[in-house]
C-alpha cells in the first residue's frame, strides 16, 4: 500500500500543504526570485540510501529511489552493481527480476512525471576476516529509460560506505562521501539522518532538527525519503522534520522497528565554494520530552579536479564495471570520441556523443572483455572494461 505523507514547507512567509509522500521542491517553484527551472522531456534520476551502518557478520539495508523529472510517462530498467567478495543478497522489494553475479536488475513501467518509486534491498556483510572495520562498500546504480534520457549525468550513483564495527545509531551523513571535486560545485548534495529509539519506552514523538550552514542554499531543498509519516517545517536555515505519533519501539522492544530516517538533498550557494572549503553539518533528535541526542558532524570537502597525467591521458569515471547493459562515462571536458576495440584489437564502434558524459550501450555485445578509448580535450584514456 502506497504511503500518503503531509509536509508542510515554510517559504518566505507562504505556508503549503500537500499530500504525498515525498515532498518536491515547492519552495524553489514558487519563488519568483530563482532562476528559471527547465524541465526536459525526457529525464530520470536515481540515488541508494544506505538505511544501516555495514558491520562484519551482520545484516545492512539499502534504498534505490528513482524518479521521473521529465515531462512524459517513462519505461526502463534499474541495475545495481554491489560487491559480491564482500556481500550476499538476502531479500529485495519488489523481488528482484535478475541476478547473476554482482548485478542486479529490475524494469519499471509508466513512471509518471515527479514520481518516485523505491526498491529496498537486504545484504549480509560477510564475517571478518573477509570483511574487517575500514573497509569499503561500493555499489552502482544506474537507471536506463528505454526511450533514451536527455541529461545522463544522474542516470548513475556510486555510494561508497565503510564497515564499522561499532557506531552510534543516531548519526548524519553525506552520502557523496568525504570529498568531493570542485567541478561539482553546482551538485546537490545529499544528507541523511538515521535515529534509533535505544531508551527504556516507546518514543511516541520524535523530531530532527537540522541547522544547515550557510553555505547550502536552502531555496534548493528537496526531500527525498523518509522512514514514516511527517511533517516538515522550514524557516530561515533551520529544517524540522516532525513525527507526531510514530511510537517508535525501543530497541529491545523490536530491533528493525526501533529505527528511522530522513534524506534530502541541498545544493551549495553559488560563488561561496573554493578548493579546500569544507561544509559541515549535524543535526538534533528530540524523543519526546527529552534533550537532544546530538549527532556526530557530516563534513565533505571540496578538492582539485584530478589532474591529466604527464602522458596525455585523460582522467575519465566509468561504471559499473563489470557491466551489462549500459556504461556511464564522464569526463571534465566535452567527450569527442568513443571507440570500441574487441580484445584483438579491433575496431568494432565509433561514436561522438560532444558532451562530458555519455551512457554508452553496450548490451548488444558478446560476453567478454573490451577496451574503450576516449576522447576528450586532445587528451584520451583507454578502458578496459569486461562485458557480462
Amino acid at each position: 500500500m502506497k504511503k500518503l505523507l503531509l509536509f508542510i514547507l515554510i517559504c518566505q512567509g507562504l505556508i503549503l500543504q500537500a499530500n504525498g509522500f515525498l515532498a518536491p521542491n515547492l519552495c524553489e517553484e514558487l519563488n519568483s526570485n530563482t532562476s528559471e527551472i527547465s524541465i526536459l522531456e525526457s529525464n530520470v534520476n536515481v540515488i541508494v540510501i544506505p538505511l544501516d551502518n555495514a558491520q562484519p557478520g551482520f545484516d545492512s539495508s539499502y534504498q534505490i529511489v528513482y524518479e521521473n523529472l521529465g515531462r512524459t510517462n517513462i519505461d526502463g530498467e534499474i541495475e545495481l552493481n554491489f560487491d559480491i567478495s564482500k556481500l550476499e543478497y538476502l531479500a529485495s522489494t519488489p523481488f528482484v527480476e535478475s541476478l547473476i553475479g554482482n548485478s542486479m536488475r529490475w524494469s519499471y513501467a509508466d513512471l509518471a512525471p515527479s514520481e518516485r518509486r523505491f526498491i529496498t534491498i537486504d545484504f549480509s556483510v560477510f564475517q571478518p576476516p573477509v570483511v574487517e572495520d575500514g573497509d569499503i562498500l561500493n555499489f552502482y546504480a544506474t537507471v536506463s529509460p528505454f526511450t533514451g534520457d536527455e541529461d545522463v549525468t544522474d542516470n548513475v550513483f556510486e555510494l561508497s560506505q565503510s564497515v564499522v564495527n561499532s557506531f552510534d545509531p543516531n548519526d548524519k551523513r553525506i552520502l557523496e562521501g568525504e570529498e568531493i571535486t570542485i567541478d561539482k560545485v553546482g551538485d546537490f548534495l545529499h544528507f541523511i539522518v538515521r535515529f534509533q529509539n535505544t531508551g527504556t519506552a516507546p518514543a511516541t514523538n520524535v523530531r530532527v532538527r537540522d541547522d544547515l550552514e550557510e553555505k547550502l542554499d536552502w531555496s534548493s531543498f528537496v526531500m527525498i525519503s523518509a522512514s514514516h509519516q511527517y511533517e516538515i517545517v522550514i524557516n530561515e536555515n533551520s529544517i524540522e522534520f516532525v513525527f507526531n505519533g510514530i511510537n517508535l519501539p525501543t530497541e529491545e522492544e523490536d530491533r528493525e522497528g526501533s529505527k528511522g530516517f530522513v534524506v534530502f538533498k541541498v545544493k551549495p550557494l553559488i560563488g561561496t565554494i573554493s578548493i579546500g572549503d569544507v561544509i559541515r553539518n549535524r543535526a538534533g533528535i528530540y524523543f519526546d520530552f527529552n534533550p537532544p541526542i546530538i549527532t556526530n558532524t557530516a563534513e565533505i570537502t571540496y578538492v582539485e579536479n584530478l589532474s591529466i597525467s604527464d602522458k596525455n591521458e585523460l582522467n575519465v569515471q566509468y561504471y559499473p564495471n563489470p557491466v551489462r547493459n549500459q556504461l556511464f562515462l564522464k569526463a571534465k571536458d566535452e567527450i569527442t570520441n568513443i571507440e570500441i576495440f574487441d580484445e584483438l584489437g579491433r575496431k568494432l564502434q565509433t561514436l561522438s556523443p560532444l558532451m562530458n558524459a555519455h551512457l554508452l550501450d553496450v548490451s548488444n555485445l558478446n560476453s567478454g572483455q573490451y577496451f574503450i578509448k576516449v576522447t576528450s580535450n586532445n587528451n584520451f584514456k583507454v578502458l578496459k572494461v569486461i562485458k557480462l
